[in-house]
């Protein structure tokens, strides 16, 4: 092959050489830009949750954490009102406090009285807005009524209801022929009545989640149970209930936490009487604070509160995860 050919045929390899040719100098940059674009992505998610972890230090665990150190501490009125440093003491006192054990005795009656109820009647609630029945938009419209009144307005408004003297409730017994009752300032009834009330101002709102926890469950899992023979309790206990845990423990949870911090019943309705009958532990630290000027014991009962809280939380998981196993 004459020389020529071949010197043109090599001619543009040597040419296309340089193009392709890496001068070393490039390399470190390239590496350096790619350190700062990662470290950069690396940087984003938390410049976009530090307000929420601001929020969360300065208005959650920065206020825990005062609580549980103010309880180590009580007040001393020999010195000027001055605190006083007591350890464990706020806490062995409370504890060999009767009417603290009161207190929470009442707390944790109540919440295995309310608890289960506002979760039922809501769970029904929630099955009766879905069935196509005559009114049901009527219907829908009025079992919501309660979540626009707050838990204080709803329980001024019940004591206006439940007034033994001059009461609606009671002037319907009487009108029927029978006995007016004391309620809220019976021992017996107090308790029940505030369950009542917390119960009807909070149905309308768990029912709408779950509703919604309704509407979204699978069609086809449901009509495969009809297929197969299924009744409609059937279908409700092993179908429906099933696929409906996670929301039912969402607001299980939920309620039980709220309701072991209730107090405005207590203080709009009976003032933890008659006889203490309804004096739960959030009224109880709001008398020791407000009335007996000694927060480090209100700050203990509290502290107390929550573990007792945690653990009733734990076991609605555990009997929860245990079904679904």
């Amino acid at each position: 092959m004459p020389r020529s050919m071949i010197a043109g045929r090599e001619a543009p390899a040597e040419t296309a050489g340089p193009t392709v040719r890496r001068t070393p100098g490039r390399t470190p940059q390239r590496s350096r830009g790619s350190r700062r674009s990662r470290g950069r992505r690396r940087l984003l998610p938390l410049v976009l949750l530090a307000p929420a972890l601001l929020g969360l230090v300065l208005f959650r665990l920065g206020p825990m954490a005062g609580s549980v150190l103010e309880s180590f501490y009580a007040v001393s009125f020999a010195g000027g009102a001055q605190k006083v440093f007591v350890g464990l003491g706020n806490y062995l006192d409370i504890l060999q406090d009767p009417t603290f054990r009161t207190s929470l005795r009442v707390t944790v009656t109540y919440n295995l009285i309310v608890n289960p109820l506002v979760v039922a009647l809501a769970l029904g609630l929630a099955v009766l807005a879905r069935l196509p029945i005559r009114g049901r938009s009527v219907y829908r419209m009025l079992y919501l009524v309660p979540i626009g009144a707050s838990v204080t307005i709803a329980c001024v408004l019940w004591r206006v209801i439940l007034d033994p003297a001059q009461g609606l409730l009671n002037g319907l017994l009487r009108a029927l022929g029978l006995p007016a009752q004391p309620f809220l300032t019976s021992r017996e009834q107090a308790l029940i009545c505030v369950v009542v009330i917390v119960a009807w101002s909070s149905i309308s709102l768990w029912s709408l989640f779950l509703r919604s926890g309704l509407d979204n469950l699978p069609q086809e899992v449901t009509e495969a149970a009809i297929i197969d023979g299924a009744g409609v309790v059937s279908r409700f206990v092993h179908v429906t209930l099933p696929m409906l845990r996670p929301m039912l423990l969402f607001v299980l949870v939920v309620n039980t936490s709220a309701n072991f911090l209730i107090f405005s019943p207590m203080y709009v309705l009976t003032f933890g009487g008659p006889e203490l009958s309804t004096h739960m532990i959030m009224y109880e630290a709001f008398r020791t604070t407000y009335v007996y000027l000694d927060s480090g014991r209100a700050m203990a009962m509290i502290v107390v509160l929550v573990p007792i809280i945690a653990l009733s939380v734990l076991v609605q998981f555990k009997a929860l995860s245990r079904r679904e196993a």
